[in-house]
């Protein structure tokens, strides 16, 4: 059983432990501050002024095992749009703490009245890449319609479209 909590200072170090483990893991590699812009300083990027948020899911321990972020990326093509970050969760705790995780995502869009989610796909990234596969449907959209190193966007309403740019 995990619990989602908003982040917080004081889990900073917890967080980062674990979000650098994964990305040593699953994108087998060392951190980077070029592509890891965000984790040098988490308070300020999810900021909540821009209603932007981190959540992260602890075990019955208090232990975090889980994290996801959503970044406000402002007005795009005039709709309030955010951008899924950082779905680290640790061996272990992946099939319970993926749902609440995009739970606790999903009720923030509505209840900050985002329009659209963005979030980028990459086959490599094995189990999360199947997890969004696998909740595809309940965004309207078939597995098929995700696909590798794509950024996807989701209306909040439940129609789908991907974006002309494609990751190489």
């Amino acid at each position: 059983m995990v619990e989602i909590i908003p982040y917080s200072d004081d889990r900073e170090a917890e967080a980062l432990a674990l979000m650098m483990k994964c990305i040593r893991e699953v994108k087998k590699r060392k951190f980077d501050p070029t592509y890891d812009k965000d984790m040098l300083d988490l308070a300020a990027f999810y900021d909540i002024r821009e209603e932007s948020a981190l959540f992260l899911a602890q075990n019955r321990r208090k232990e975090i095992v889980g994290t996801l972020g959503l970044k406000s990326e402002g007005i795009i093509d005039e709709n309030k749009t955010g951008m899924l970050k950082r779905l680290y969760v640790q061996p272990g705790f992946r099939g319970e703490s993926w749902y609440p995780l995009l739970n606790a995502v999903t009720a923030h869009v509505k209840n900050n009245k985002f329009e659209r989610i963005r979030f980028v796909t990459r086959a490599r990234f094995g189990q999360a890449f199947r997890f969004i596969q696998a909740i595809a449907p309940r965004f309207g959209l078939k597995t098929a319609d995700i696909q590798d190193g794509e950024i996807c966007t989701i209306d909040v309403k439940g129609t789908f479209a991907k974006t002309l740019a494609t990751l190489m």
